[in-house]
């Protein structure tokens, strides 16, 4: 009869991030997360087919956390693009490690190029909520959501960036 465990896929998540941030990534691998989880490396394989899949799978909750604590309805435009901004700082922060990591950097470089057009517009459909009525709304949000992260990769003051960014809302 086949082991039932239960919560298995949230275990195997919470082992591996706890893992990643303390051992990075490299020492992270499918066989130590299956072993301090007690579940059959095949099991984790039948949840997550790669390590990538694993990591990408917590990051993705994690980013989604930091983007549900944005508040989008409160009509003040200078809180809707902080949010954003200090969603994007926090969650950079949480895995500069992983971001900073070049064994990782080389395994994620094939699907970054696919991966930034999908955030820019996942942040520029964000941003709109802050920008008035325009023609060009799309691409103004675009532009901004563009700015927000190169800003913050370069750890720059949102104070200081903000009257820039308010002149084109």
């Amino acid at each position: 009869m086949p082991k039932i465990i239960i919560n298995a896929r949230e275990a195997i998540l919470k082992e591996a991030k706890r893992q990643l941030l303390e051992n990075g990534y490299s020492a992270t691998t499918i066989r130590s997360v299956a072993k301090a989880t007690g579940i059959a490396t095949g099991t984790v394989y039948n949840y997550f087919p790669s390590k990538d899949m694993l990591l990408a799978s917590f990051m993705m909750e994690d980013w989604k956390e930091e983007l549900s604590s944005v508040t989008y309805n409160s009509g003040d435009k200078r809180e809707i693009i902080q949010g954003i901004y200090n969603a994007i700082i926090s969650f950079s922060n949480k895995y500069e490690n992983l971001f900073k990591d070049k064994e990782a950097l080389t395994a994620f470089n094939s699907s970054l190029g696919d991966k930034h057009p999908i955030l820019v517009s996942q942040l520029a459909s964000l941003v709109m909520d802050a920008i008035a009525d325009k023609d060009d709304k799309e691409f103004i949000s675009s532009f901004i959501a563009e700015s927000l992260l190169s800003y913050a990769m370069r750890g720059t003051d949102f104070d200081r960036i903000y009257g820039i960014i308010e002149k084109l809302l």
